[in-house]
C-alpha cells in the first residue's frame, strides 16, 4: 500500500491543496500551526475508513464524516480525498465531505464506493497479510512500562489495526505484547529441556522485534522482562538497565519502533522476515522529546529498519532538516519535503542541489530561537 496523493478543499486552513507523496518518506515542514497536524489528521481520517471497513463490513471511520469545525470559516462544505495504490497495479480512490448546517443540498457527497468494492473483494478470500497503517501523535508517551497483563490480547491478523489511530497511545500493548510472546517462548524452552529435545530458538514474531529495536537503537541490547523484582530490562553499552530509568526520549523512541514491529509481525504472519511487510505510518513531530543526537538519527533508522513502509513526519527542527540533506544528497530513498504557509503546501527541495532550500534551513533554525526566547521570557507553552 502506498499513499499517491491526497486532495483538500476548504478543509481548515487550506482552500485547496493537492500534495503528491514520495514512495518512502514525506516531510512536512512549519511552524506551530502551519498546518502540519491537519495534513496527518486529513490522511488518518480517510485510512481509518479502510481499517473499519476491512475490520467490518458496516465499519465507518473516525466518526461519520468530517466535522463542521473542520470547513474553512469562508466556505459551505469542505471535502478531503485520498488516492492509494493497493496492489502493485491497482489504484484505489475515496473522498469525504461535510456540508454546513443550511447548505445546498446538492452540495458535494462523500464518495465511498470504489473502497467499498474494494473490500467487499478482500474480505471474500484469506486474508495473507495486510498493509500496517499507523498514526503517532504528538500525544504518544510512555508513562510507564505495563507488566501485569490485565487481559490477553487476541494477536489475530486484523489486530494489527488495534489502537492504529488512538493519538493518546500510551503503548501500553506493545510491552503486554512482548511480555506475553517472552512468557511462551520460556516455556517452550523450559519443556525443551526437560525433555531433553533441540535447544528451542526464539520464535520468530519475538525476534523480529528484538531485530527492529537493535537496528534502530544498536547500542541496545538483550531485551527482556526479569521477574525480580519484574520490570522491563535492556543493556545500554552493555550494562543492564531498567526500561524506567532511561530517558523520556529514549522510551518514547523505543515504545513507537517496538510498537511498529509488533504491527508488521501480526499482519505479516506467513513473511520469513515480517520487518518487510508494507504500509503507510504517519509520525507528528518526529523529533518528540529526542536529544539532538537522536534528531539526527531517527529518519535514517527508521528508513533502514523498516524498508518497506512509506512514512509521513512532520517536524519543525533543524536537525531533522540537515539530516534530510544528507539522505537527498545519498539519493538512495525516495522523498519529498513540503512546506507548510498560510494554507499553502509547496515543495522545498531546490531544483538544481536536490536539497532542502538554504533559505528554508535559516528559517527554521529563526523559528527555533524564537520559541525557545518565548519559553525563557514565560511566553510558550
Amino acid at each position: 500500500m502506498i499513499l499517491r496523493n491526497l486532495k483538500l478543499e476548504n478543509f481548515r486552513r487550506f482552500a485547496y491543496a493537492r500534495i503528491d507523496f514520495a514512495k518512502r518518506l514525506n516531510v512536512f515542514v512549519g511552524i506551530n500551526g502551519a498546518g502540519k497536524s491537519s495534513v496527518l489528521t486529513a490522511i488518518s481520517t480517510l485510512l481509518s475508513w479502510y481499517v473499519r471497513r476491512l475490520v467490518s463490513p458496516n465499519g465507518s471511520g473516525m466518526g461519520a464524516s468530517l466535522k463542521e469545525s473542520d470547513i474553512s470559516s469562508t466556505a459551505i462544505s469542505s471535502s478531503i480525498g485520498v488516492l492509494i495504490d493497493v496492489e502493485q497495479s491497482k489504484q484505489v480512490s475515496w473522498s469525504l465531505c461535510k456540508s454546513a448546517k443550511g447548505a445546498p443540498i446538492f452540495d458535494v457527497k462523500s464518495d465511498l464506493k470504489e473502497l467499498g468494492e474494494y473490500i467487499r473483494g478482500l474480505r471474500e478470500c484469506k486474508l495473507e497479510s495486510v498493509p500496517v497503517i499507523a498514526y503517532y501523535s504528538v500525544n504518544r508517551s510512555v508513562v510507564d512500562v505495563p507488566l501485569r497483563i490485565k487481559k490477553r490480547h487476541d494477536f489475530q491478523i486484523l489486530s494489527a489495526y488495534d489502537d492504529a489511530f488512538d493519538r493518546a497511545a500510551d503503548f501500553r500493548r506493545f510491552f503486554e505484547w512482548f511480555r506475553e510472546c517472552e512468557d511462551v517462548e520460556n516455556e517452550r524452552i523450559a519443556d525443551t529441556l526437560m525433555t531433553g529435545g533441540v535447544p528451542y530458538l526464539a520464535n520468530n514474531e519475538l525476534a523480529a522485534v528484538r531485530t527492529a529495536l537493535s537496528r534502530f537503537l544498536p547500542e541496545f541490547s538483550d531485551w527482556r522482562i526479569r521477574r525480580t523484582p519484574l520490570r522491563m530490562e535492556v543493556k545500554k553499552d552493555g550494562i543492564s538497565l531498567s526500561i524506567d530509568q532511561l530517558s523520556d526520549g529514549e522510551k518514547c523512541m523505543i515504545a513507537l519502533v517496538g510498537d511498529l514491529a509488533r504491527r508488521l509481525v501480526i499482519a505479516n504472519p506467513n513473511l520469513d522476515n515480517p520487518l518487510l511487510g508494507g504500509g503507510i505510518v504517519l509520525i507528528d513531530e518526529v523529533e518528540l522529546h529526542l536529544h539532538p543526537a537522536w534528531q539526527k538519527l531517527a529518519l535514517p533508522r527508521l528508513l533502514q529498519s523498516f524498508p518497506n513502509v512509506q512514512f509521513v513526519v512532520t517536524t519543525h527542527s533543524p536537525i531533522v532538516l540537515a539530516q534530510l540533506n544528507s539522505l537527498l544528497f545519498q539519493q538512495t530513498e525516495e522523498i519529498s519535503v513540503f512546506g507548510l504557509r498560510s494554507g499553502l503546501v509547496e515543495s522545498l527541495i531546490d531544483n538544481e542541489t536536490g536539497l532542502v532550500m538554504a533559505s528554508e534551513m535559516d528559517d527554521a533554525a529563526a523559528d527555533v530561537d524564537a520559541e525557545f526566547d518565548a519559553l525563557l521570557n514565560g511566553e510558550g507553552k
